[in-house]
């Protein structure tokens, strides 16, 4: 399996971060709908549209500590390999350091690809801040 550990740094308080992480009105593209219940067991599920082609990202939360840390699930359409994602958030001076560690993916492709996903989701992010 494959990990992935990213670190970014955000020009908001942590509140103001966390708070837009789960809110489904935050959609970077190539996102086009988030549904999300924020609580332990709760749903986050991402739908994409790529290359003509829907794509669904379905996960549970696991835990959640406001506005320091969110853990859940990340399965794309249902294929079986299912990953954890880990968020982070600590405050500095006003700015926000992102962790986010996603772990247990199953390929060198896979981790690539979701690396690429990552930083072009804070690349967006960005721009509700």
């Amino acid at each position: 399996m494959h990990l992935i550990n990213k670190t970014y740094t955000l020009a908001a308080p942590k509140k103001r971060v966390y708070e837009l992480w789960l809110s489904p009105d935050t959609l970077v593209p190539p996102a086009t709908q988030l549904e999300i219940e924020p609580h332990p067991g709760g749903i986050y599920k991402l739908t994409s549209f790529v290359n003509d082609r829907e794509w669904v990202m379905n996960g549970k939360f696991i835990e959640l500590i406001r506005n320091e840390k969110l853990e859940y699930t990340w399965e794309w359409n249902n294929d079986g390999e299912q990953s954890t994602v880990t968020v982070t958030f600590v405050e500095s001076h006003g700015m926000t350091r992102v962790d986010v560690t996603h772990k247990n993916l199953p390929s060198e492709e896979s981790k690539a690809q979701h690396e690429a996903g990552w930083d072009n989701y804070i690349q967006g992010f960005r721009a509700y801040l």
